[in-house]
């Protein structure tokens, strides 16, 4: 019977395996790249044999003891790049899939329970446009960066679609709630977000199509939401939609990015607001324009002008 590697001998190996990495990057030719993974490769050998002889006895758990019995777990919703046991990731996660027996796969965080549904007509699940919100904050990193979510939060928990109106410094908007839910449908592949139960490409296309419609009635008024969500539905658009469209948002979205980029919009001022509220306002906006402007610096030459919005304020 093969020795179970322990957890330790797994810390070694990814630390062999990130330091054999660094080194490949680092070598001048192909000859010296093979040298050193053959090098990783005996370490790693050596460390799997030398932690002793007690881990050997180790009895395999009753859940697992069966190997050909057919797996009687749910499927998993996204699969793994590579099935092989000699990747030590991709076989730890099938064993964290073969031993899942849940029958929903909802995320539900304590005390986080926001009325999604005021801001929407393509669906009045708030479980689940609450999960699909946390697998958004969870998996991207495209849009996240721009999206200050204290205040995002706070403006959709105390207004709704219909009395909705787009102040200067709102951080919420319809056309930004549905753009961020049909985001989270990227990373989920559940039938309860398809338009089409037959075609995964169709998931979050209810909430895209919803996005469009208020689009129409934001697009002339530059605003946080509206440059947050047009970004967001450039990233939909470009994963799963039209790529004419995709380039369509993201073109605007640099647009309204310029038009707020003046010390006027960018002045906060009392108008009746508490100073906590202005304080957080004035987070929300550096937030948003300095990681509008490094999100789009990251992926090419930057085309963006430098924000005005002080950098001070931006939180790590």
């Amino acid at each position: 019977m093969p020795r179970l590697r322990t957890p330790w001998d797994r810390v070694l190996i990814r630390g062999t395996t990130g330091v054999a990495l660094t080194r490949i990057r680092q070598a001048d030719n192909v000859d010296e790249a093979v040298n050193i993974l053959e090098v990783a490769q005996a370490l790693v050998d050596s460390t799997s044999s030398s932690t002793g002889t007690a881990s050997t006895t180790q009895a395999i758990p009753n859940d697992r003891s069966h190997q050909d019995e057919p797996n009687k777990s749910t499927d998993r919703l996204i699969a793994s790049s590579s099935e092989s046991p000699e990747y030590i990731f991709e076989r730890d996660y099938a064993e964290a899939r073969d031993q899942y027996n849940e029958a929903e796969v909802f995320i539900d965080l304590p005390a986080l329970s926001l009325p999604v549904s005021r801001w929407t007509q393509a669906c009045k699940d708030d479980r689940l446009m609450n999960h699909l919100l946390t697998l958004f904050w969870t998996w991207d990193s495209n849009v996240r960066p721009s999206l200050f979510r204290p205040m995002f939060e706070e403006d959709l928990a105390i207004g709704d679609a219909q009395a909705f109106t787009l102040e200067k410094h709102a951080f919420c908007s319809p056309f930004l709630v549905n753009a961020l839910l049909a985001v989270g449908c990227l990373s989920t592949t559940e039938q309860i977000t398809f338009s089409d139960p037959e075609d995964s490409k169709s998931r979050g296309r209810r909430f895209a199509d919803e996005a469009e419609r208020h689009f129409e009635n934001e697009k002339d008024r530059p605003s946080i939401p509206l440059l947050q969500g047009q970004f967001a539905m450039f990233v939909y658009e470009g994963n799963l939609g039209s790529g004419a469209k995709s380039v369509d948002y993201f073109m605007r979205a640099m647009k309204t990015y310029e038009a707020l980029n003046n010390a006027e919009f960018l002045k906060i001022q009392g108008q009746g607001k508490g100073e906590a509220r202005l304080r957080r306002e004035r987070e929300g906006l550096s937030w948003a324009m300095w990681g509008m402007y490094c999100t789009e610096w990251q992926a090419r030459i930057p085309s963006l002008w430098v924000p005005e919005a002080d950098r001070s304020t931006v939180v790590a």
